[in-house]
């Protein structure tokens, strides 16, 4: 397995893909991951690490794999999305657009940016 540190850097044509069957709680160490939701049965809620522990450019990605809702927490008011600066969640809710969705997540240093990925080119997640 090759360090998430390695591929940040440029160095590696790898990293790491885990998949998650329930709710996560992400940590420092999980940066420069992809998570995906292959496997899950219901909902799925990634929850961001509380940005003492990271610094900038600290980033993870997850995309949804299963017909399932999918949601990204960060802590309160942190999370920037389309038209809203102080979120804290976003929603991959819609029934049409729920396999293929993700987004990235990076850690400007004062907040966590969140930036779409899906496979389709509609995808509207709710930020709240």
């Amino acid at each position: 397995m090759i360090a998430a540190a390695a591929f940040g850097a440029g160095g590696a044509t790898h990293r790491v893909v885990e998949a998650k069957t329930a709710s996560y709680t992400v940590v420092a160490a999980d940066g420069g991951k992809l998570f995906t939701t292959t496997g899950a049965s219901g909902a799925i809620t990634f929850t961001l690490p509380a940005i003492a522990g990271i610094s900038a450019g600290w980033f993870a990605e997850f995309y949804n794999t299963v017909n399932q809702n999918m949601v990204i927490t960060a802590p309160a008011g942190l999370l920037v999305g389309t038209h809203n600066a102080t979120a804290t969640t976003a929603t991959f809710s819609t029934a049409s657009e729920l396999i293929g969705a993700g987004a990235r997540v990076t850690f400007d240093g004062a907040k966590y940016l969140l930036q779409m990925i899906s496979a389709s080119e509609i995808v509207t997640p709710t930020l709240s």
